[in-house]
């Protein structure tokens, strides 16, 4: 579940908000949700997926269709989502609570079926040491002995596996491995490690909106990252709003009352 507003959340007087929150629906999500960490599977795929909806539209356009896309896409389960067929897709077009773009669509259904690879191999890579991936996630090629015969490599260790034509690095498979925010919060390995392992380590500090960049650097390669690894519908602006959103960055003005909320910044 998405996650609720900590404990050591800024408190004032007097509640200060930006010029985006214009009426009660955007207070309601501004005020609990947004910047607040969201670490789990689950509430990751679903913002993933809002997030890719909301590219050319207004965030209050999808928070106002929310619980429609929930009903429509199976509470965004990974599982249920990635198994979706043809039938499926007819379906999601013909929802009127939705947005009914199918590039959008199948780009949602897509993104789980990485996710559930992501899963796998962070499942998998948690047994594995440092210095290499063991065979049986390394692409099936043979490798001659040293007496020049061909042999199945076994025992070998890769620094590199194969996948859908590409190879993946140790750097990319510790990216998805499980991991500890700086509050001790336990980031689940797959694709919720993965994303939070472009978090950066210190927060922008802006008075005014203007000041909010529309994309950074960590947003740009988390971007490039993605799209390396199959994933879709996710450019620089748009991974720079999920990081905004999920807490990996805290984008609240300095004298908003929610400023600190994420508990992850000094």
């Amino acid at each position: 579940m998405i996650s609720q507003v900590p404990n050591n959340v800024t408190t004032k007087s007097s509640p200060s908000y930006p010029a985006w929150v214009t009426d009660e629906l955007l207070r309601g999500y501004y005020d609990t949700e947004w910047g607040v960490p969201v670490t789990d599977e689950r509430g990751l795929f679903e913002a993933l997926s809002l997030e890719a909806f909301q590219v050319g539209l207004s965030w209050r356009t999808i928070l106002a269709r929310r619980e429609a896309f929930r009903r429509a896409f199976e509470g965004f389960d990974p599982e249920r989502v990635a198994s979706f067929n043809e039938q499926d897709v007819a379906r999601l077009l013909e929802d009127e609570g939705i947005i009914r773009n199918e590039r959008k669509i199948r780009a949602v259904i897509s993104n789980a079926k990485l996710t559930l690879r992501m899963r796998e191999l962070a499942a998998a890579s948690d047994s594995f040491p440092a210095e290499g991936i063991p065979l049986p996630l390394i692409a099936s090629s043979s490798a001659p002995n040293e007496a020049g015969r061909t042999e199945p490599p076994q025992a070998e260790v890769s620094r590199t596996v194969r996948r859908r034509g590409r190879t993946l690095s140790i750097e990319e498979l510790e990216r998805m491995r499980e991991r500890t925010l700086p509050d001790g919060t336990r980031v689940p390995g797959g694709l919720p490690a993965w994303l939070w392992s472009f978090a950066p380590n210190e927060t922008i500090a802006p008075r005014t909106l203007e000041e909010i960049p529309t994309d950074t650097v960590e947003s740009a390669v988390l971007a490039k990252s993605f799209k390396a690894l199959g994933g879709v519908f996710l450019g620089p602006v748009t991974a720079y709003a999920l990081m905004c959103a999920v807490g990996m960055v805290d984008a609240h003005l300095l004298d908003s009352h929610r400023r600190g909320c994420s508990g992850l910044f000094n």
